[in-house]
């Protein structure tokens, strides 16, 4: 099963990782991340109660708001 879907990120290639930030307190699974040329970041998951009535989502975020930079 999924759970709350958050991003977190790393500063040293993945050795640790600082504390993450939510964005979506439903239950979601499935994700994938990609960076537009001017460094948007974007998210794309499932989200939903039941898997065959899961919804698509995408959000989009920077570096500042995730804390890292």
């Amino acid at each position: 099963e999924g759970r709350q879907m958050t991003i977190a990120s790393s500063n040293d290639e993945g050795a640790s990782w600082l504390v993450g930030s939510s964005i979506d307190d439903s239950l979601s699974r499935y994700s994938d991340l990609g960076v537009t040329p001017d460094g948007t970041i974007i998210c794309l998951y499932t989200n939903g109660m039941k898997r065959d009535r899961d919804k698509v989502s995408i959000v989009r975020f920077d570096l500042d708001w995730l804390g890292g930079s």
